[in-house]
C-alpha cells in the first residue's frame, strides 16, 4: 500500500509537466486503465511508465501518437494484457494476503468502534476473510475473461456465502459472537505489520527489477 501511494504522489506531481493536449490524452488513458481489473499497484506502475514515456516524447517535441498509435483504447488494452500475463505468482500471493490483512483489520476496527470497547467478535474475522476471498476470486475471473468487474454479483455471492457460513457455524455450535480481546492477539497484529513491511520492500525491489 505504501508503494502504491508513493507512485500516485509521483504521478500527480509529474503529470503537471505535460502540455494541455498531452495531459488530456493522459487523463483519458488514466481513466481507461483505472476501469481495468489490474490491481491498484499495477495501475499506478503502468501509469508511471506511460507518463515517463509521454514526458520524454514531449521533451523531444515528438507527437504522442508515435507512442500510443492512432487507437488509444487498443494501446491501453495491450498494456493491460501484458500485465495480466507477466504478473508473478509471488506478487499475486502477496497482494492477496496484504488485502486480507487490511480487510480483517478494517472489519475488527469497525466492530470495536461500534462496541466502543477493545473487543471484537469472531464473526468479524470470518466475514472479512470470506469477503476478501470472494472478491479476489471475482477479480481473477474478470482478468482471465477480460471482463469488467461485476460488484453487484460479487456482493450477492458474498451475502449468500456469509449466510451459509453463519448457518454452518450455528449448526456446529461455534459461537460467532464470541468476544476476542485486541490485547490477546497483539503478537499476531505485530507479525502482520512486519509482513506488510517486508512485502512493501519486496514490491519496491520488484518494481526496480522490472524497470531495469
Amino acid at each position: 500500500m505504501f508503494v502504491e501511494l508513493k507512485l500516485m504522489r509521483i504521478r500527480r506531481r509529474e503529470q503537471k509537466k505535460l502540455s494541455a493536449e498531452n495531459l488530456t490524452e493522459f487523463k483519458y488513458i488514466k481513466h481507461y486503465i483505472s476501469e481495468s481489473t489490474l490491481s491498484f499497484y499495477e495501475k499506478e506502475e503502468v501509469l508511471q511508465q506511460i507518463l515517463d514515456t509521454m514526458l520524454q516524447a514531449q521533451a523531444e517535441n515528438k507527437s504522442i501518437n508515435l507512442f500510443v498509435g492512432n487507437d488509444i483504447n487498443e494501446f491501453c488494452d495491450s498494456i493491460i494484457m501484458e500485465y495480466r500475463t507477466s504478473k508473478s505468482f509471488m506478487l499475486k500471493t502477496i497482494n492477496f494476503i496484504e488485502q486480507l490483512i487490511i480487510w480483517i483489520s478494517l472489519w475488527i476496527s469497525l466492530d470495536m468502534l461500534f462496541k466502543v470497547s477493545p473487543y471484537f467478535e469472531l464473526g468479524s474475522i470470518i466475514s472479512a476473510t470470506l469477503f476478501c476471498c470472494i472478491s479476489f476470486i471475482f477479480i481473477q475471473k474478470s482478468e482471465l475473461k477480460g471482463e469488467p468487474k461485476s460488484y453487484l454479483k460479487m456482493f450477492g455471492v458474498y451475502f449468500i456465502a456469509a449466510f451459509i457460513m453463519h448457518a454452518l457455524m450455528d449448526f456446529l455450535g461455534i459461537d460467532k459472537h464470541n468476544n476476542i480481546s485486541l490485547y490477546s492477539i497483539k503478537n499476531i497484529f505485530i507479525i502482520a505489520i512486519l509482513l506488510v513491511l517486508i512485502w512493501e520492500i519486496y514490491k519496491v525491489r520488484y518494481t526496480k527489477q522490472k524497470s531495469v
